[in-house]
């Protein structure tokens, strides 16, 4: 069936208009047939075309074309029936699976001739207008053996990194939906994964109170994401486990955290800690670092967030007023710092210096948003009904969004103060992380369910966005 003569034959009696289609060329059909497929493939196809022409009360067209094929109708097996629109539809989902691979070779060799022209890659539909996530997922990656910790985008990449409970780390092509390459090195749970900004080198952080760091780039100094990463570096000097990690921009420090209530700054060039960062009273569960590098903020479970200067380890503020553990923390990108400074300076001119913000979630089941440099906290919001583990700015800095305990991911919109768009039960378990494409419309989030979805984002419209999503079936998964 798969053959093509009978893409042929169904293509061209479905093109016909229904007033012709009873008036078909049996004898084209037949010889058509006849000649490019085998006996039984011939018969099969002529009891299909038979039961096709019955079914939709074609009885003329029924009985000339059995009279002319000299093929006896006999009713198919329940399992067998409808064979005719079954292989259409087939046909043209290959048809569509055939176009995307075109279109994505057409990107990849746009990327090609980028990079042979001493360019970059070619950033291809960022988040930078109203694209929000939508149901169901675009792909359902499933392969860990425990909860999902964290997930990490490529900068340039449709490259994912996940970091699981399973002492494992993933990397999947989140366009393609399945995974690349598995990372084993680590003897207990990996807790933090991340990327540096040029995509070259990936870290890993985990109970096993070691940091390691991965390379993706080939002899020659290139990202050759076909082969696995090499691990150049083990890093070792916290004292219980390493909870998170993230590259300092534009630059080869990596920033670790650990329930020692420590953070490490290291060179990733030598391996060796440069730096230690001290103040915290309980385990430090995350890190991140400022757009320019130049600040530090930690969460931990002594209900604070603090501000850190990178290149002293000087604290610049302690940001109070969580009533529980501190779980996430990200810092504002530019267009969130202008959102937000408009807001809280309404009669600012457009061109006027912007403060430091940051987000952060907390197990108290809200999230603050603070201005660092007056540690102020700005806006409070409260929606979720469990903790919160992870907050990520929108690229046009209109949107927060957030995943949960609850099972939920919400977008935030700043001005509003309100959630206007909840994918409900976007997993079957809690929502532990979530990660937003910096080149490409998409979000992935990672679960206790074991499973990492990603989500295609998209312009849903301005009434659909003050609504939720409802709930709708999955796809299969890959």
């Amino acid at each position: 069936y798969l053959s093509s003569g009978l893409i042929v034959t169904e293509w061209w009696l479905f093109k016909l208009p229904p007033l012709q289609r009873k008036y078909v060329d049996i004898s084209f059909l037949s010889s058509v047939a006849m000649v490019l497929l085998t006996n039984r493939q011939t018969q099969d196809l002529h009891n299909a075309i038979l039961e096709y022409l019955g079914n939709n009360g074609f009885t003329k067209a029924f009985a000339e074309f059995q009279k002319e094929s000299g093929h006896t109708y006999s009713p198919p097996q329940s399992a067998l029936a409808n064979q005719l629109e079954k292989k259409w539809i087939s046909v043209v989902r290959l048809q569509k699976r055939v176009m995307d691979c075109e279109a994505k070779i057409a990107m990849l060799e746009a990327d090609l001739k980028a990079v042979a022209a001493g360019g970059g890659i070619v950033r291809r539909k960022p988040l930078t207008s109203d694209l929000l996530p939508i149901i169901p997922p675009r792909h359902i990656l499933t392969g860990h053996r425990s909860t999902i910790t964290q997930v990490a985008i490529h900068p340039r990449f449709t490259l994912l990194a996940s970091a699981s409970e399973d002492a494992t780390t993933r990397l999947w092509d989140y366009d393609a939906g399945h995974v690349d390459h598995v990372l084993r090195g680590h003897t207990d749970v990996v807790q933090g994964v991340a990327w540096n900004q040029a995509g070259s080198l990936l870290a890993t952080c985990s109970a096993d109170l070691t940091t390691k760091v991965w390379s993706l780039a080939d002899s020659g100094g290139q990202i050759n994401t076909a082969q696995p990463p090499a691990c150049v570096h083990t890093l070792r000097g916290h004292n219980h486990c390493v909870s998170g990690a993230c590259f300092i921009p534009n630059g080869t420090h990596l920033a670790t955290c650990s329930r020692d209530r420590t953070l490490k700054l290291w060179d990733t060039k030598t391996g060796h800690c440069v730096r230690s960062y001290e103040g915290h009273t309980d385990w430090v569960r995350r890190v991140c670092s400022s757009e320019d590098g130049a600040l530090l903020a930690s969460a931990s479970a002594d209900q604070n967030v603090r501000v850190w200067e990178t290149k002293t380890g000087e604290c610049v503020a302690v940001l109070r007023g969580h009533a529980h553990v501190v779980e996430c923390v990200a810092f504002a990108n530019q267009q969130a710092r202008r959102t937000l400074h408009k807001i809280m300076n309404p009669g600012a001119a457009p061109d006027a210096p912007t403060s430091e913000y940051l987000a952060s979630g907390s197990r108290d089941r809200g999230i603050r948003i603070w201005e660092v440099a007056t540690q102020r906290c700005v806006m409070v919001l409260d929606a979720h009904e469990n903790w919160v583990r992870g907050v990520a700015f929108h690229l046009n800095g209109t949107f927060l969004l957030s995943a949960s305990d609850d099972r939920s991911v919400r977008v935030w919109n700043l001005r509003e103060r309100r959630p206007i768009r909840t994918l409900d039960h976007a997993h079957e378990h809690f929502v532990t992380c979530l990660a937003l494409s910096p080149h490409s419309p998409h979000l992935a989030t990672g679960s206790a369910d074991q499973c990492i979805r990603v989500w295609e984002c998209r312009d849903v419209g301005a009434a659909a966005r003050g609504a939720d999503a409802s709930a709708s079936p999955p796809p299969q998964e890959r």
